[in-house]
């Protein structure tokens, strides 16, 4: 079984993050639905440390030595850097107890990370089509969240590249089947 916990227009990290919060285990250390969030696994987050919007293509780093999970060691030739789509205000600050970072970019030390074969987290959009993105942003500008010319300075990136598709693809579907692959 397996659940996605793609964005949100509430932040993870503010005391109005209640579908965050609802993840988060209580003092009776039960919890709501399987975490899917770096906070709900005991991670911190918050607004980005630079400010800000992180909007567009970015490129993050793959980690040099990555650990030896299963549904790595399954995926073939790794690139060293792939581009992703972001959308968003906050980061994650410290990645939760016990996981392994995965990708970085010049933005934030934790573009990506696991806990062993089970959690995957994600900080951009894998599953944002260009579409996706360019209506985001014109709902973002027109509520003026936004500038209008940093909105255009999106559009024009869109223009000129794109996120690598198909590597978050394979990169998701291999994670989702690792049980399946041993």
């Amino acid at each position: 079984m397996a659940f996605v916990i793609s964005g949100s227009p509430l932040d993870a990290y503010g005391p109005t993050s209640c579908g965050i919060l609802r993840l988060c285990p209580t003092r009776s250390g039960r919890a709501g639905p399987p975490p899917g969030s770096c906070r709900a696994l005991g991670g911190r987050v918050g607004k980005a440390k630079r400010g800000g919007w992180d909007i567009g293509i970015r490129e993050v780093a793959i980690a040099a030595t990555l650990p030896p999970w299963r549904f790595l060691d399954a995926l073939q030739d790794l690139p060293q850097y792939a581009k992703i789509t972001e959308c968003h205000q906050g980061e994650v600050w410290e990645a939760p107890l016990g996981a392994d970072v995965l990708a970085s970019s010049d933005k934030t030390g934790v573009e990506m990370f696991c806990v062993g074969d089970h959690v995957l987290g994600i900080q951009g959009h894998p599953e944002y089509t260009g579409d996706i993105l360019l209506s985001l942003v014109d709902r973002l500008s027109t509520s003026q969240a936004i500038t209008v010319s940093f909105a255009e300075d999106v559009k024009r990136q869109l223009k000129a590249t794109s996120p690598d598709r198909e590597f978050w693809l394979n990169l998701c579907k291999t994670f989702l089947k690792a049980e399946e692959l041993y």
